[in-house]
């Protein structure tokens, strides 16, 4: 019997501090025989540390590891190829396989290496599964690095009930005493209310001197338009009809001419009707509450590893996950064709 351990993708230390507490419990020093590494482990003193749970230990370069990084003197290859008992194991990061964790893509490769078992991470999530007679497993990422594979999730923030009966919304909204947008009248009785309403009223039926110089003078120049209009139209009385190829309507003379004095006179009762809109109203003023935050971002990447236990041509996979803080483990098995 071989302990294989199957680790990868630990960030340490950019995306995460160190391998969970549980884990290092389980991969005590003397436990496992070999070491697989899917790269982008990132840190010299995590390195060390998977050393020192055993020495036999093939590892390969990650998208985020460092090219000059040197391993036995040798920089980190981009796969390696291991013998165990009977079976051929293939490692690779597997950030050059496109699209990232394609069955098919992984499956050339796998061709590629000829390789019975076929290592591979990079997507932080666990896979396996078995295809043509190869077996293919992704350990995921052992510390539950978070992956632009796969993005980041919004997860409510825990938040005492005595605290929650007294938190404010997020939106703005108005607090009692302040002024409503678009209620001129809050902060009134009911009775200044309807006096301002009988005072409103008796304005709009008064005239001021000014608005009735106006009127008079809009009058006659309504009267002075409808004389131009009665004109033109008899201008135009013996126009000939559209099916005149010498003159059609609106080609030249008193047609055209009326339309243009028709569409000057609707642009200047645009400008009019614009200049005499009264401005809108200042807003009231709004408080805003206090914001509070109710959410959090988070990765929904699960910390992960694998063991390999190979015996001769069979293979027993155990896969360790870390769970709302408890490690769960599922087993699963591989056997090689013999051909």
């Amino acid at each position: 019997m071989v302990l294989v351990l199957v680790i990868g993708d630990l960030h340490v230390p950019h995306r995460a501090v160190d391998l969970p507490a549980k884990f290092k419990k389980l991969l005590a020093p003397g436990k496992i025989n070999k070491i697989l590494c899917t790269g982008n482990v990132n840190s010299k003193e995590a390195m060390d540390y998977l050393r020192g749970v055993s020495a036999d230990m093939t590892a390969v370069q990650g998208d985020f590891d460092d090219p000059s990084v040197l391993v036995g003197g040798n920089p980190l290859p981009l796969s390696a190829s291991v013998t165990v008992g009977t079976v051929r194991i293939g490692v690779i990061h597997g950030h050059s396989v496109i699209p990232w964790g394609d069955r098919l893509a992984l499956s050339g490769v796998a061709r590629e290496l000829d390789v019975d078992v076929l290592v591979s991470g990079h997507t932080h999530a666990f896979e396996a599964f078995e295809s043509e007679g190869r077996f293919y497993i992704n350990p995921g990422s052992a510390t539950g690095a978070f992956s632009s594979f796969r993005p980041l999730v919004s997860v409510p923030l825990p938040v005492p009930p005595a605290a929650a009966a007294a938190a404010p919304a997020l939106e703005s909204d108005t607090v009692a005493g302040d002024v409503e947008v678009g209620n001129g009248d809050a902060g009134k009785n009911d009775d200044a209310v309807a006096n301002d309403s009988k005072d409103e009223k008796k304005l709009d039926h008064q005239e001021s001197p000014v608005d009735a110089k106006d009127n008079a003078i809009n009058g006659e120049e309504e009267s002075g338009s409808d004389e131009e209009e009665e004109d033109d139209e008899d201008d135009n009385d013996n126009v000939h009809d559209e099916d005149d190829p010498i003159n059609p309507i609106g080609a030249w003379g008193a047609p055209a001419k009326k339309k243009r004095k028709k569409k000057a006179k609707e642009t200047t009762s645009a400008a009019e009707g614009a200049n005499t809109q009264s401005p809108p109203p200042a807003p009231a003023t709004v408080v805003e509450k206090e914001r509070v935050r109710t959410h959090k971002l988070v990765s929904d990447i699960v910390p992960s590893f694998a063991l390999l236990d190979v015996q001769g041509n069979n293979v027993v996979v155990y896969v360790y996950k870390l769970i709302d803080g408890d490690v769960k483990v599922e087993k699963l098995d591989f056997v090689k064709k013999m051909v």
